[in-house]
């Protein structure tokens, strides 16, 4: 059947409202086959059946077309969307002769295809296979990555009316684990879950506008994909007004975030997420770093994160060389160059090896050019639990642990923010960042569960960065 595609707007800068409500439909009307010549004007009556999605300019046409010439004619009619939030991707139009005289109806099934909106887990599904460069149903693989996306509705992995079909078995091995389930669902929900969107060759470089809907359910387990979360890695991208309800996310390599693994120079604002755990383990590749965010593991290159809220809990292990390496963690990054975190809060709880902070584990990482970097975390509240799993009077590990960030480098800032969050660890403590370098200013701690081997401050564990106007409860000093 003909298929008809509804553009996303032309505009770049519309990045909210990104589908029209209304295309053109061309019907071309033959008589006799266009043998003969039509003698008579002819009127046509057109209307949609049986999609209540859609419907026509006025509810029913009336089209007339011209007589004494032979009859290839157009008639063009506007078809309209009238409820986004339904998912049918068909609709019927049915053309009836009704003057001179009346005929036979003739009825016409159309594939629609909205291009950008997210209305089913299938278009999940197809977002994430085309962003792999593969070929998928209805999206174009060789730009997708680029293009944008709108979620039209609430959809949740474990609830049939949010598929299609969820007992379609055409997509087969989606999830690349070499084992195909029963149906999409199944294969969705069970084992390694749902396929991150973007990959490292392919990363995802468009906008994801969640258009203040929920995605319940998300499962992604003991994946091989370095980066992992809704979206593994993601550059240039923009991902917003998203809520992700009883998420759980689990590495076995190297990188976790709910929503993103790596993010480079991109922007997250507007999103929450829930779950049971984001948790990142280095099972695949001992002695490297393992990175867990709430909301995005890896942060770098001037990305931002902007009024970004965590529920779940945060874990990380990592059975490597400590000395060398880190099992860092935050409720809402785990590791930060160059970028900024703000307007956030943590409600999770947060376990990592080393550099383990209720916002952030590591600011201001050297960017990509060797430079020293610079991170900012500004305005954020952390209210859950922030500790390590090393032993206490252990000789390696467990260092740098933070109410808001475990550890903030010479060039930059914690400001403005508050901890209300128990912290523990083994060296370098502190209420508000456990190891700083950078400037802490203007930040409340509000807990006196502040513990550790030593090097424990309920501001600042170690480290020569300025503290200005900081206070432990409502007891305030300058340093």
């Amino acid at each position: 059947s003909p298929t008809i595609v509804y553009k996303r707007t032309d505009d770049p800068s519309d990045v909210d409202v990104i589908l029209t409500t209304e295309t053109d439909v061309n019907l071309l009307i033959k008589n006799n086959n266009g043998t003969d010549y039509n003698s008579y004007e002819t009127t046509y009556e057109i209307k949609v059946i049986d999609s209540p999605k859609f419907s026509l300019d006025g509810g029913t046409v009336v089209k007339t077309i011209s007589g004494g010439s032979k009859i290839n004619q157009n008639i063009t009619v506007k078809l309209k969307i009238d409820h986004l939030d339904n998912p049918s991707k068909v609709v019927k139009i049915r053309v009836t002769p009704i003057k001179p005289y009346q005929g036979n109806s003739i009825d016409l099934t159309f594939n629609v295809i909205q291009e950008g909106a997210i209305q089913t887990i299938e278009d999940l599904v197809d977002l994430s296979l085309a962003a792999r460069n593969q070929s998928t149903r209805g999206i174009d693989s060789s730009s997708v990555i680029s293009q944008r996306f709108k979620m039209t509705r609430d959809l949740d992995f474990e609830k049939d009316d949010s598929y299609e079909d969820a007992y379609r078995t055409d997509y087969g091995d989606v999830n690349g684990n070499d084992k195909i389930a029963n149906n999409l669902k199944e294969e969705l929900t069970s084992d390694t879950g749902f396929l991150p969107i973007g990959i490292s060759a392919y990363r995802f470089a468009g906008v994801f506008n969640g258009g203040d809907h929920s995605l319940s359910n998300l499962q992604i387990h003991k994946s091989k994909q370095t980066n992992i979360g809704l979206f593994g890695d993601a550059e240039g991208a923009t991902i917003k007004n998203l809520t992700i309800v009883n998420g759980h996310v689990n590495n076995e390599n190297q990188t976790a975030g709910m929503v993103v693994g790596k993010l480079t120079h991109g922007v997250i604002e507007n999103v929450t997420v829930s779950g049971r755990l984001v948790e990142s383990k280095d099972l695949l590749h001992e002695g490297q770093d393992t990175y867990t965010g709430g909301i995005v593991g890896y942060v770098e290159e001037g990305s931002v994160i902007r009024n970004c809220h965590n529920y779940a809990d945060v874990s990380t292990t990592f059975s490597g060389d400590a000395v060398n390496y880190s099992g860092p963690a935050g409720g809402i990054a785990a590791w930060m160059s160059t970028s900024t975190i703000e307007d956030c809060t943590n409600h999770g709880t947060i376990i990592g090896q080393s550099y383990v902070g209720g916002i952030v584990g590591f600011s201001g990482m050297q960017d990509a050019t060797n430079s020293a970097g610079s991170g900012t975390v500004t305005r954020c509240i952390n209210y859950g639990s922030v500790s390590t799993y090393v032993p206490k009077g252990s000789s390696s590990g467990g260092l740098h642990i933070g109410g808001i960030a475990g550890y903030n480098k010479a060039t930059g800032f914690v400001e403005y923010s508050k901890n209300y969050g128990p912290v523990s660890g083994r060296k370098n403590i502190g209420g508000i960042v456990g190891n700083a370098a950078g400037v802490v200013r203007y930040c409340e701690n509000h807990t006196t569960q502040i513990s550790g081997d030593s090097s424990v401050d309920r501001i600042m564990g170690s480290g020569a960065g300025k503290t200005n106007s900081a206070s432990v409860g409502n007891q305030s000093f300058d340093s």
